[in-house]
């Protein structure tokens, strides 16, 4: 699960995510402040690195 804020108003956001790269960057590395996309589906929230 990705918490995250929105650079257009600062809002929250939950989202999950299968993208392999930011599944890495989750695991691995320092995912504070990367940039992602995320897209509104019928299943939530989907996010990927961008």
């Amino acid at each position: 699960i990705i918490i995250g804020r929105l650079d257009a108003d600062g809002s929250r956001f939950l989202a999950t995510t299968t993208d392999a790269d930011l599944m890495a960057l989750l695991c691995d590395g320092e995912p504070l402040g990367a940039k992602i996309t995320v897209t509104s589906t019928d299943e939530g929230n989907r996010a990927v690195l961008a």
